[in-house]
């Protein structure tokens, strides 16, 4: 039975897919960028930290010695493009999928359990949302340099969770009282199976479009 529910949920998801253009555009667009952000550096003959020594190359424009052109100092703009975008992608997708991780964690608890740990989780969240993020972030991370994108994607991840935590609060408190949740608790099933096995499959359409958002500039604050 599950798994015929999951080939069908599968099959309902390629169907949908396969019908909006939008998306496919999307998709290919993502999957060129990729691409070209690990295979482009293979057939340039220069990297991030090359200079070109010929000083005649200093702010040249785009060409076919340097593609996208040089800096002041005749380091190759294509090469340390490509190097930003392959951490940009990188550091964008560690820090969505972490946090909504912990959103989707923290957002169900609170709603399914109710009661002190609804409150103080809100509590939690609240105070956190009156932090400003972007200056705290822009303070810490040039100390993170010298440790890699992982610590960088950590502390993006810390201050973008907030808002999807709320809202995936919601949904649990609309989805604890359905019958399906009520049967389960009155056959023994403890807390945190409901809701691995019935909580956030139901909600899993937002927390699948979640961490578009960790990809890009964090989101405007706002309440729920």
């Amino acid at each position: 039975m599950r798994a015929t529910r999951g080939v069908s949920r599968r099959r309902l998801v390629a169907t949908r897919f396969r019908r909006r253009r939008l998306t496919r555009v999307a998709v290919a667009g993502l999957a060129v960028l990729v691409l070209a952000a690990y295979l482009l550096p293979l057939v340039s003959r220069w990297t991030p930290a090359d200079q070109d020594w010929d000083y005649t190359q200093s702010l040249t424009g785009p060409g076919v010695r340097h593609w996208f052109g040089t800096d002041q100092i005749g380091h190759d703009l294509f090469a340390q493009t490509m190097s930003g975008l392959q951490k940009s992608m990188l550091i964008g997708l560690v820090a969505a999928i972490l946090s909504t991780g912990v959103a989707a964690v923290v957002g169900s608890v609170a709603g399914y359990l109710g009661g002190w740990t609804e409150r103080i989780t809100v509590l939690a969240v609240d105070l956190l949302m009156v932090l400003p993020s972007f200056l705290i972030v822009a303070i810490i991370s040039p100390a993170l340099r010298g440790g890699g994108f992982v610590l960088l994607a950590l502390l993006l991840a810390a201050f973008n969770w907030m808002i999807t935590a709320r809202v995936v609060r919601g949904l649990a408190r609309g989805l604890r009282d359905r019958e399906y949740v009520e049967a389960a608790r009155a056959m023994g099933v403890g807390a945190f199976t409901v809701i691995g096995r019935h909580i956030l499959p139901d909600i899993a359409s937002l927390l699948i479009v979640a961490p578009r958002r960790g990809c890009g500039p964090s989101p405007a604050r706002c309440s729920c």
